[in-house]
């Protein structure tokens, strides 16, 4: 415990100093959205949908967002949206490390192996690193309590054993990162199967996935709606073995630095989703060890599977698994490098114990078990060399493999070896050469916008936003490997508006970060003016040095020097009426938008016939539209004949209407907005979100979490 808590401050020492890590992910999309969830949760409102980015969209949906995890919303609402998911990530590493301990002990394992296997995995570089996406480093956290759940329930059954299964599975799948979750549940079927009773055991397991199913649902449900409504049905998932991980980086898992210098910022041979892989040395050379253990067969499995899928477009057997369901529903597979060093971690601690018991029966030595380790680390990077290249960093780092691998050999032999082994693991993770992020001011992300109090300062709809998310030059804070500037983009990045931020400024725009634009917003924009207009579009933001595609709206200069402001006078209000519509597909309507010069005020085109009627003579209609809260609506109508009312959001299955209290039939207009038909007079038209799968999802999540409570508060009699 002593050297758990050493370990986490050295990692997060700069957080007792009031700075923060903002790497991209963190201060492009989880400083805003976590400011956005624990603002609905401190209103007791369920954060479902989201008006801001993108003329609307799902937001529970999204699974990063987390909106049912609790440690993220906790933990915003106690330290903020800047220094909570800071905080949070504390957590997971702490997580991480206990539930790997529990479930190592109860695997068998000495309390000092238990501890190699959890330390190497919660506080190498790795995972303190992993801290620039929060979802994955929570759902990678469970990945021990997964462990050590079902070890538990296949050993001893009970409904609570069986609960504390379906718990563990669900809150990891809450915690926001499928892919992690994926390979979670690979694990523990592996370890069903090598259980002496195989046949109950995956009998167990099945029935705990499926209570956990039930207790996700409420986010699973939405998400797999989304999932079919937000692309083109006929273009394939883009990016599907992008960022693979290369040879080098398979050999950076024990030497530092072996892919550096990378080949391309994003795109090339390189995976960028992970600026390090390194577990160090020591845990990579036990887990070698430890793979010869009978016990350890699942996690050599899982190694084995994880690293194939990790090498995607380098590997032609990944290549092809990849293609298939599920696996094929997510993107970048360098991810599944994860459940590798996972399963290295765990290895580690079995290997451990295996030398003890080596040397105590004087069945083997240490030296050739711990040559043939090195001889597999020269062996890939020789493979790597003969493939590619040979990186800078290898060299360099090969010689700390060196001396790691002869302490460790060292202390392995020494009586005290399960006193040595962790001493050395701790200060090797404490000195060993790693690529941190440069933590930053937290005063810097929370300062506002002068532009955003510039646009508050006239009436506004919507805004559109495309300023640099990261400066050309010096991107602090963006990569691990930039230099601290004063002025930078991203330490800026609140006050330019930049990605996300302007969630904090209680903006709302038609750009987005994170989430892939739904195509139908994407066709629209591509129109030009008139779909910024019927957006509702009163101001834009855009660097210096690029103009708007169209003439009509206003420049301005700034507070800050290289941001322009556009002012668009002639924007739609964000409801209004017409009398007039014409029924076309969703590529037609497209084609008459891109044809008109300003926002057809007249008339619309829609998906399907409605009621409508021309106007008389001097006759008007008017819209006054209100929003309740995100997920309600409300339009007062006075219609002087028969007509469509349209609402400039975002068309998304899910959104019910009624007028007058009545169920009306939505239709889609210009191919992304939405209306609904009403009669002459004065009507109120209702507005909400309300999705068939978030009703049914929150229905079976209900009850599965009070059978998970119930079965947790029952315990067998005692005879």
């Amino acid at each position: 415990m002593v050297g758990a808590v050493l370990l986490g401050v050295a990692s997060f020492h700069w957080l007792l100093r009031g700075q923060v890590q903002a790497a991209r992910d963190l201060y492009a999309q989880f400083f805003p959205e976590t400011h956005y969830l624990i603002e609905r949760w401190r209103a007791f409102e369920v954060p479902v949908w989201l008006p801001h980015e993108r003329l609307g969209q799902p937001f529970l949906a999204l699974l990063y967002t987390q909106v049912f995890y609790a440690p993220r919303v906790l933990t915003g609402l106690a330290f903020g949206h800047v220094v909570g998911p800071n905080v949070l990530h504390v957590f997971n590493c702490g997580w991480a490390f206990t539930g790997a301990f529990l479930g190592l002990r109860r695997a068998g394992c000495s309390r000092s192996a238990a501890f190699v296997g959890s330390a190497g995995w919660a506080f190498s570089p790795f995972f303190v690193e992993l801290s620039q996406n929060l979802a994955f480093a929570s759902t990678a956290a469970w990945a021990g309590w997964a462990f050590w759940a079902t070890l538990g329930l296949e050993r001893a059954p009970s409904l609570r054993r069986l609960a504390w299964c379906a718990l563990v599975l669900a809150a990891a799948f809450h915690a926001g990162a499928p892919e992690m979750w994926l390979w979670q549940v690979l694990l523990v079927v592996a370890l069903a199967i090598a259980s002496r009773r195989r046949g109950r055991a995956l009998s167990l397991v099945a029935l705990g996935g499926l209570w956990a199913a039930l207790g996700f649902a409420v986010v699973a449900l939405p998400a797999a709606e989304l999932a079919f409504a937000w692309t083109d049905p006929t273009a394939p998932a883009g990016g599907l073995l992008e960022w693979s991980m290369s040879w080098q980086q398979l050999v950076s898992v024990v030497v530092p630095d072996a892919d550096f210098p990378r080949a391309e910022p994003f795109f090339g041979a390189d995976q960028r989703f992970f600026f390090t892989l390194l577990l160090g040395p020591v845990v990579v050379l036990l887990a070698a060890v430890g793979a010869t253990s009978r016990r350890a067969r699942p996690f050599v499995a899982l190694a084995l599977v994880c690293g194939v899928l990790a090498l995607g477009m380098h590997f032609l057997p990944a290549r092809l698994v990849l293609q298939l369901p599920p696996f094929r529903f997510f993107r970048f597979p360098a991810k599944y490098a994860v459940g590798l060093l996972f399963g290295l971690s765990m290895l580690a601690a079995f290997g451990l114990d295996r030398l003890g018991a080596l040397v105590r029966h004087r069945r083997g030595s240490l030296a050739p078990a711990c040559a043939g380790a090195v001889g597999l680390a020269l062996g890939l990077a020789l493979a790597a060399r003969a493939l590619d290249d040979v990186r800078e960093g290898l060299v360099r780092g090969s010689a700390w493999l060196v001396v790691s691998t002869l302490v460790l050999i060292v202390v392995a032999r020494h009586r005290q070896r399960r006193w040595l082994v962790p001493i050395w693991l701790t200060m090797e993770l404490l000195v060993i050469p790693r690529r941190e992020w440069p933590p930053a001011p937290t005063e810097r992300f929370l300062a506002p916008s002068p532009i955003a109090e510039t646009i508050r300062a006239e009436p506004h709809g919507r805004v559109s936003i495309r300023v640099d998310m990261d400066d050309p030059g010096t991107p602090w804070c963006s990569t691990p490997d930039d230099e601290a500037e004063a002025d930078t983009v991203v330490l800026d990045s609140r006050r330019r508006l930049s990605v996300l931020r302007y969630l904090e400024e209680d903006l709302r725009s038609t750009s987005g970060y994170g989430f892939r634009d739904p195509w139908r917003l994407a066709r629209a924009f591509q129109q030009g003016r008139a779909a910024f207009q019927l957006a509702g579009v009163t101001h834009f933001v855009r660097n210096a040095g690029e103009p708007l595609r169209f003439d009509g709206p206003v420049p301005s200069r700034t507070a800050i020097d290289d941001l322009w402001l556009w002012r668009a006078p002639d924007a739609m209000p964000r409801g209004w009426m017409v009398h007039r519509v014409t029924v076309a597909t969703d590529d037609e309507a497209f084609a008459e938008l891109g044809r008109q010069a300003r926002a057809p005020r007249d008339f619309a085109v829609v998906d399907r016939a409605v009621t409508s009627s021309d106007a008389p003579p001097g006759c008007t209609s008017t819209v006054a539209t209100t929003e309740q809260r995100p997920e309600v609506v409300v339009q007062d109508v006075s219609a002087c004949a028969a007509g469509l009312v349209v609402l400039g959001d975002a068309w998304f299955p899910g959104w019910q209407a009624d007028v007058d209290g009545v169920e009306a039939e939505p239709v889609r207009v210009w191919g992304f907005l939405r209306g609904v038909a009403v009669p002459p007079g004065a009507h109120r038209v209702t507005w909400r979100y309300q999705p068939w799968t978030l009703r049914l999802g929150a229905s079976l999540s209900a009850a599965s979490w009070l059978l998970m409570v119930l079965g947790l508060l029952i315990r067998r009699p005692t005879p």
